[in-house]
């Protein structure tokens, strides 16, 4: 990509090229990242109230990525779904490919787990009526 003839362009251009602009701005950004991230646990832990701590800050960071790169491409008129290439393409879009379909993957599992958390557990009846006869019911 050509530098811009732009000074504003220019000069955003080039401040991504120092050292720790990528800290500073974008998906690796903690001052950006926390409160997109915040947001998804509140989302996640809502969603899936007995999920880990593990599972639900890898969630609310995939959440909050998938999230933060749909805020940009909205800011700057970036084509962004599946399947759609952007007429001039952006390294981005193929990593909010991959995350959107990694997010989608897991909100199908955890929501299988969650279908399968509400089943009532089978009774073994052959244990219960063993228990009856041998009068250990309470």
């Amino acid at each position: 990509m050509a530098i811009s003839a732009d000074p504003v362009k220019r000069k955003h251009q080039l401040a991504n090229l120092q050292r720790g602009a990528a800290t500073k701005h974008g998906t690796n950004s903690a001052t950006v990242m926390a409160p997109l991230r915040a947001e998804a646990e509140l989302w996640a832990s809502s969603r899936w109230p007995w999920l880990d701590s593990v599972r639900l800050v890898l969630v609310a960071d995939l959440a909050a990525r998938v999230n933060r790169v749909r805020i940009w491409s909205d800011e700057h008129d970036i084509i962004h779904s599946r399947g759609v290439r952007a007429v001039q393409a952006h390294p981005i879009v193929d990593s909010a490919d991959r995350w959107q379909a990694r997010l989608d993957t897991m909100i199908q599992r955890l929501d299988a787990e969650t279908r399968e958390r509400s089943r009532p557990k089978p009774v073994d009846v052959d244990a219960e009526l063993a228990a009856i006869a041998a009068g250990d019911v309470p």
